[in-house]
């Protein structure tokens, strides 16, 4: 599929269902994705993308609000290769904002955390795993 994105003028986003790893396969690659949002999370991936990007210029070319906007968007870039040029040039500028965010670790630990709280042991206590609801090798 990448050999295709590369080969790929704009890349349009599905909808409603949006591209999650689609999506940032496609940025990674600098090609464009036009995106509508929808209102459920399997369709605001792409968005999100490109909210964390934080290029408003960029998001104005490539996140429609509207399904006549997502058809322009498209055929502008598709037809506009100045536009879809600058459109790629930002992606490329961009896209290291994505990588390494220490914020989302941290939310996930908080949702497993919330999920499953874990006891540790006091400081010095010797305490069986039993105790602690860890199971032993030889139970496995």
């Amino acid at each position: 599929l990448l050999a295709l994105y590369s080969l790929s003028d704009v890349v349009l986003d599905s909808y409603p269902a949006g591209g999650c790893t689609t999506t940032r396969e496609v940025l990674e690659l600098g090609k464009v994705v036009v995106t509508l949002p929808a209102r459920l999370l399997g369709g605001r991936w792409s968005y999100a993308l490109y909210q964390m990007m934080g290029d408003e210029v960029l998001n104005n070319m490539v996140i429609a609000k509207s399904e006549d906007d997502y058809i322009d968007l498209a055929v502008q870039l598709g037809t506009d290769k100045e536009r879809r040029i600058q459109a790629e040039q930002r992606i490329q500028h961009n896209l290291h904002k994505l990588y390494g965010k220490v914020q989302a670790i941290n939310a996930w630990e908080k949702v497993f955390l919330d999920i499953a709280p874990v006891r540790l042991p006091e400081e010095g206590s010797k305490c069986k795993d039993e105790e602690w609801g860890w199971s032993s090798s030889s139970e496995l």
